[in-house]
């Protein structure tokens, strides 16, 4: 059984696309999209032999060989042109940019492109905003104790988002699902708990901003 982030993931990929899965690891995501029907046809990427050889026996357990393609290659620089949506999850913001940046005049033939980082969520948001990208949907998703937060964009021109939309995500903050709702939540009282521990006046002052904007977002 896959986990629920794998699942929310899969949930994101376009039906009828064909996708890619960056740093896929044992191909469960790749696994999931043609079990459930989403796609017919997925490659499953990852850097390093080892993971490679645990996706290519998930895959073949599946009995998914005809469906799902295995490519040994750093990013998608090998990924065929035919792929039109793209996810790249589980990694730290720095190593999802350097992929992003790698084969930057790609992005343009993938129709939705998944990304969710393990941490500098901001950061990815702040670098789609610079290159005004557009984000589509965004999801905040619980998970065996850890809070993830998926971006998908697409390449189509967007105006710069608005800090506010950087730290918080423009569609969570316009949609306030409950999911986010429940995330701010989470935030405003580990906030509170730091707040009131610390003795740095400079820190605890801006954790409670933090917390009081957070309740405001709340209220609004």
């Amino acid at each position: 059984m896959i986990s629920k982030r794998l699942r929310v993931l899969s949930t994101l990929v376009p039906n009828g696309t064909i996708a890619c899965d960056i740093g896929t690891d044992h191909a469960y995501l790749p696994c999931e999209l043609i079990r459930r029907g989403i796609c017919s046809k997925v490659y499953a990427c990852d850097i390093a032999e080892g993971p490679l050889k645990q996706a290519q026996k998930t895959i073949l357990e599946a009995g998914y060989s005809q469906q799902i393609s295995t490519i040994l290659c750093p990013g998608f620089s090998k990924v065929p042109l035919d792929a039109n949506s793209m996810i790249i999850a589980g990694m730290g913001w720095k190593t999802i940019e350097m992929i992003l940046e790698d084969d930057f005049e790609r992005l343009t033939q993938f129709q939705r492109i998944i990304l969710q980082s393990n941490r500098d969520v901001c950061m990815l948001r702040r670098w789609v905003s610079e290159h005004h990208m557009t984000i589509e949907e965004e999801k905040v998703v619980e998970d065996a104790g850890k809070t993830y937060e998926i971006v998908c964009l697409n390449t189509s021109f967007h105006e710069s988002y608005t800090e506010l939309e950087i730290k918080y995500g423009p569609v969570l903050l316009k949609r306030k699902d409950s999911e986010f709702l429940e995330y701010l939540d989470r935030r405003i009282v580990k906030n509170e708990v730091i707040a009131s521990k610390v003795t740095d006046d400079t820190k605890k002052a801006q954790l409670y901003r933090e917390a009081e904007e957070m309740k405001q977002i709340r209220q609004q």
